[in-house]
């Protein structure tokens, strides 16, 4: 594999001795049969053919060396060094094996600077936004955000010529940025965040027009935990009033295939838990797909369920003949308190996680237990995939934790850790089984 930051430093490197050649002749018409010309030109091919193999014949300079000669070569050259740069950077972008060595903002400028003087076409501008930005979504967040806002500023169909299926009819609208929230401080502890990593959101399945196609990741300096700078407003404010939903009898129903793995990962954990409570009181916080209902329900739990979404509430009523709590379940009623909660996949989704534990808290019985899954942005299985894997894309996911930070807000807020584990229903993601403190 090609050294990434070599192939970043060689066109300026290239355009800086062309452009000393150039200087050299327009000084002094006798210079041209200099050795030193000949030299930095030597040196030119040397170094190309070591990155780029045996250059094409239409690169060899003629035998007489003059100012007009010079001036064709070197937009050949140029261009030459580009195109074979604008390639190799395109392949790493679709090898999603590889993750890119990560290159400082001073030589990504340097090479922008250098490759806008060829005049490339919008198409071509873009795309090659879109790849630099892979190489400092680490190194330097806020450049990698802007890159890729800028590359759909300048084509804003650009989703389409990606190849993404999901964007095909996607034509970007620079007024979203005005329809986001933008998060100024910690969603834990309110402290304040430094950028940390940025994310092609729009490479997800998920992703709409409502998101912006980057996601800058800010990391707390106070409690190191992570949030997104931004959010749509659209999605930030929902508020229903609480509705149960019924089944609906003789519907046709689309079903979600689900693999028995699934369900037979949730029978462990329900099996887990009984070492931790003998209680049969089960209230699950969003529903998915209806997994843990019905594997819980297979195993004589009583189980109530509250659903934000109310199109998702009703085909999981419809499909296991069974009553959903919709509403945000910070609203739910306090009169009622269960052996287990399940909050599985959602503190991510939420901009007030401190909250929404405790929320949890007061619907916990004294005794109970709650099972919480979100992911960790330092797991093992993230630290071994780098920027390949899709926690970071994910447009809909607003905080992050690590081991260590939700551990800490869950003991803050009176809970006791019971147990930790790998996530075997979500890559990067961890299990915690938490229960109040006595006493």
């Amino acid at each position: 594999m090609k050294d990434i930051k070599t192939i970043i430093q060689i066109l300026p490197e290239i355009y800086s001795i062309t452009k000393d050649i150039e200087n050299s002749l327009n000084s002094d018409s006798s210079y041209s049969n200099s050795d030193d010309i000949k030299l930095k030109i030597s040196m030119i091919y040397q170094n190309l053919e070591q990155l780029f193999g045996e250059l094409p014949n239409n690169l060899n300079l003629l035998n007489e060396i003059n100012i007009e000669n010079i001036l064709n070569w070197k937009n050949s050259i140029l261009i030459y060094v580009f195109k074979q740069s604008f390639e190799y950077l395109k392949s790493i972008y679709t090898n999603f094996n590889i993750s890119p060595a990560q290159i400082n903002a001073s030589e990504i400028k340097l090479f922008l600077q250098i490759s806008n003087k060829l005049n490339m076409d919008s198409t071509t501008n873009a795309l090659l936004l879109i790849f630099l930005s892979e190489l400092c979504r680490t190194s330097d967040p806020t450049l990698s955000f802007n890159l890729i806002m800028e590359a759909f500023e300048i084509k804003p169909d650009l989703g389409t010529i990606l190849g993404a299926t999901h964007l095909k009819n996607y034509i970007y609208n620079s007024e979203i940025i005005n329809q986001q929230k933008k998060i100024k401080n910690c969603t834990v502890c309110g402290g304040q965040g430094i950028p940390f990593h940025n994310a092609p959101s729009y490479k997800m399945i998920n992703y709409n027009h409502n998101f912006l196609p980057a996601k800058l990741w800010m990391k707390c300096t106070k409690c190191n935990n992570l949030y997104s700078q931004h959010f749509p407003l659209k999605f930030s404010f929902r508020k229903n009033p609480l509705k149960i939903i019924y089944p609906q009898q003789n519907q046709t129903q689309n079903l979600t295939p689900i693999s028995s793995y699934i369900l037979r990962d949730w029978c462990n954990i329900l099996q887990n838990l009984k070492q931790f409570t003998k209680g049969k009181q089960i209230l699950e916080i969003g529903i998915g797909n209806g997994e843990l209902i019905a594997t819980a329900l297979e195993m004589n739990y009583d189980i109530d369920c509250v659903e934000i979404e109310e199109d998702v509430a009703q085909k999981i009523s419809n499909l296991l003949e069974c009553q959903i709590i919709c509403c945000d379940f910070i609203d739910l009623p306090e009169n009622k308190q269960y052996d287990i909660l399940f909050m599985g996949d959602v503190l991510e989704h939420i901009d007030d996680p401190k909250k929404g534990l405790k929320k949890a808290y007061k619907l916990l019985k004294n005794d109970g237990v709650l099972w919480i899954s979100t992911p960790n942005y330092e797991s093992s299985f993230n630290k071994l995939h780098k920027t390949s894997t899709a926690l970071w894309n994910e447009p809909w996911h607003i905080t992050y934790f690590n081991k260590n930070g939700l551990e800490n807000l869950l003991t803050d807020l009176g809970f006791n850790i019971l147990d930790y584990r790998i996530s075997t229903h979500y890559n990067g993601s961890m299990e915690v089984i938490v229960n109040k403190k006595q006493g």
